[in-house]
């Protein structure tokens, strides 16, 4: 064999041992690549999950939330609704209490035209007298009834008095202005006492008694 022929075997051989170490280096590359390829698909699979994951977390953190305020917002439109509900009723019913309070003021003040006011107004009179407890006394009343304040009527309103006293009493009609409320006062001779029994202060007396019987007979369950 020729040198030259020797020299084109070595060159040869040379040759495939550098393209076998090239494929080698080509194939080991290729299997990296094919690597990180997978490794990245993974990875990017594994954020998709990972993100749709948490946007179901943030979905349902959302919902719950939103849920939450929902029935926030139905519990006090409730309790809202309930307070007005309450206020309205509550309203109401003093709205009739007043207008039946009205309404006896009304016929109190019609009663004095009746042929029996006379016997009412004696009747005041000896109760405030009884209260007052003085030997004597001046009795003042609304223009109308002091009309029908005769000295006939204030002296058998004082023996009345004197009778349950088991003292004597002196009733006169008293010199001041007329009252501007339906009903009588009187006041002790020395002026120091009085006793109110107008209509007026009577049902502001009376009127805890007056609210509960309407409450009871239009309200109460």
């Amino acid at each position: 064999m020729s040198q030259q022929s020797k020299d084109n075997l070595v060159n040869k051989g040379s040759q495939d041992n550098l393209d076998s170490m090239i494929k080698g280096i080509m194939d080991d590359a290729q299997k990296e690549a094919d690597k990180l390829i997978n490794e990245a698909k993974v990875q990017a699979q594994e954020r998709s999950e990972a993100r749709e994951i948490q946007i179901k977390r943030l979905l349902k953190e959302a919902e719950d939330k939103a849920a939450a305020q929902v029935k926030i917002i139905e519990q006090q439109s409730a309790s809202s609704i309930k307070v007005e509900s309450k206020r309205i009723y509550l309203k109401v019913r003093d709205e009739i209490i007043q207008s039946i309070l009205k309404n006896v003021e009304n016929e109190l003040v019609r009663l004095q035209d009746n042929k029996d006011y006379r016997k009412i107004l004696k009747d005041m009179i000896i109760e405030a007298a009884f209260g007052l407890n003085s030997p004597e006394a001046f009795v003042n009343a609304s223009a109308k009834e002091r009309e029908m304040l005769s000295p006939a009527l204030l002296k058998e309103a004082a023996d009345e008095t004197s009778k349950m006293l088991g003292k004597a009493i002196k009733l006169e009609l008293s010199k001041e202005a007329p009252l501007l409320t339906q009903g009588v006062t009187l006041t002790a001779g020395d002026h120091r006492t009085a006793f109110n029994n107008t209509f007026s202060t009577r049902m502001l007396r009376y009127q805890s008694e007056i609210r509960k019987l309407i409450y009871d007979k239009l309200f109460k369950d």
